[in-house]
């Protein structure tokens, strides 16, 4: 494999206005990324083939990547992976005898970093949303030792540990968090490693595993799954990393302490969304803010603004309507396992957005022959499709707020009951997570 891909640098550029739409992205620690040398960046894994992408789109170097071995059974795919520098890799659930290939797998990636390169593993092993990580296997130090081996140690490969937090892997316009760790230098464990190659194996994976925990969400009771997201929902709307970290932290150490206790707020809190549930609403319409926007004159106003651009918010969806339908359709035809689905939804709708906005250029360039025209017409249907992305939300916004002002004003004593049932949540949350 080539250090330097074309291929690689020219689809980074094609496919980084869609990334950046669709995620917004925050880098921390980027700093412990060295600019050069072989690096080995290990990182939790939990929204499938949209992981490497983001960090390969991020970084400042050309990543290679390991990927399941499944994907690589259709040559025009496998053609298209190996060209975005992904290497096969198979799980024990692909059958044993696949298993056997991944000694080339181990080869060939060692063989990469022995050249300076990056590399990205998932040493989980396996694709799961979940905000925890997971018992690392040793396929990371497996590579790591064997590319060091080669060199006698010298080589100055390092583990790079990275946390990646999304705030809603599935949700359009939501945050992620790429949280680099301080890298662990291989050569530290070349003592050990020729004393006692399965203690070495097992020291750094431990090491690293502690090391990634720290660099996400990292749940310790599986029961507090939905706990916590309706925690974030109800004190984290705005999905800050720090606070999600902490409010995470604070429900780990509830839950060791006083399971009894914990089991309680989780049922409350359960209560209290499915109560939500019941009248198809959202809890952020109840803040203060919402509620106090879905009074007066001011849903009069967000009508008018609603009115107002409804022309554009049309013209927006004429001129990209193909990538808003295409990337839904083939989330719901394609997307069976829910890891998948940004991948898929992302993939499928800005193929289909570019190809008919190329469509679109071309008309306007056969008919018109005129390149101004063409530009402004270029330019006008990027800002139309912002806009009707941006009017999408606000209309679901104005409608979520028109609902709770029904239920107030259809039945008082019920919307009464309900927001007081949110307030002695919030109170008894904000005193139990102090």
């Amino acid at each position: 494999m080539k250090n330097f891909s074309l291929f690689y640098a020219l689809t980074r550029l094609f496919v980084l206005p869609a990334l950046r739409m669709y995620y917004r992205v925050e880098k921390r620690n980027y700093g412990y990324f060295p600019d050069q040398g072989p690096v080995l960046v290990c990182s939790n894994h939990v929204n499938a083939f949209m992981d490497p992408v983001m960090l390969q789109a991020n970084s400042h170097r050309q990543l290679y990547s390991l990927a399941r071995g499944d994907a690589f059974d259709h040559l025009l795919l496998r053609k298209l992976l190996t060209a975005w520098k992904m290497i096969p890799i198979f799980r024990q659930s692909e059958g044993a005898s696949n298993l056997i290939r991944n000694e080339l797998t181990f080869s060939i990636s060692a063989a990469v970093l022995s050249k300076g390169n990056s590399l990205i593993i998932y040493p989980e092993s396996v694709c799961v949303q979940e905000r925890r990580v997971r018992k690392l296997k040793k396929g990371a130090a497996r590579i790591a030792f064997q590319t060091e081996e080669a060199t006698d140690f010298k080589s100055g490969l390092v583990l790079l540990p990275l946390g990646l937090t999304y705030q809603n892997p599935q949700q359009f316009g939501s945050r992620l968090m790429m949280n680099f760790g301080e890298p662990l230098a291989v050569s530290n464990y070349a003592a050990l490693y020729r004393e006692d190659r399965a203690k070495a194996l097992l020291s750094i994976t431990n090491d690293l595993e502690l090391a990634m925990k720290k660099l996400t969400i990292n749940i310790e009771h599986r029961e507090n799954d939905g706990f916590v997201e309706q925690v974030f929902k109800l004190l984290n709307r705005a999905g800050d990393y720090d606070c999600s970290l902490e409010l995470t932290e604070k429900i780990n150490t509830l839950t060791g302490r006083d399971q009894v206790e914990a089991e309680a707020l989780r049922v409350q809190t359960n209560s209290y969304f499915e109560s939500l549930k019941e009248r198809t609403l959202e809890d952020r319409f109840l803040e203060a803010d919402s509620l106090k926007r879905g009074s007066g004159i001011q849903p009069l106003v967000d009508l008018f603004l609603l009115v107002l651009g409804m022309p554009l918010y049309t013209a927006g969806l004429l001129t990209s309507y193909p990538g808003y339908s295409m990337g839904h359709l083939a989330e719901r035809k394609i997307a069976r396992n829910l890891e998948f689905r940004a991948s898929v939804k992302m993939t499928a709708g800005w193929f289909a957005w570019v190809g008919y906005y190329l469509l679109q250029l071309l008309v306007v360039a056969l008919v018109f022959r005129n390149w101004t025209l063409l530009g402004c017409y270029g330019f006008t249907v990027v800002v139309l499709m912002y806009f009707s992305l941006a009017y999408n939300r606000f209309l679901k916004d104005y409608r979520g707020r028109c609902k709770a002002a029904r239920l107030n004003s259809r039945s008082p004593g019920e919307f009464g009951r309900l927001l007081g049932e949110r307030k002695v949540l919030l109170d008894l949350l904000k005193r139990e997570l102090r």
